[in-house]
């Protein structure tokens, strides 16, 4: 669930329980990015694990696009 609220006039989102700011959002994608990469690259991950941060991943760009558009044009996802 995703919630909008507004502190000192600037857009969170409330995703999950945390709060999400455009670049905490941005960098937490990023960071969940590399390591998917990571452990898809060693193999420690199973494919069942794979899948389950795929969907969140995409699920967070998802929100980041739809609620950060200026944002997103800005920065895209590698």
């Amino acid at each position: 669930m995703v919630k909008v609220i507004y502190k000192n006039d600037k857009k969170s989102l409330v995703i999950d329980g945390k709060v999400y700011g455009p670049y905490a959002l941005y960098y937490h994608i990023m960071r969940t990015l590399s390591t998917y990469d990571y452990y898809k690259s060693t193999g420690e991950w199973d494919e069942e694990r794979q899948r389950e941060v795929k969907s969140y991943l995409r699920r967070y760009m998802q929100i980041y696009q739809k609620y950060y558009p200026e944002e997103a044009r800005r920065n895209t996802f590698a």
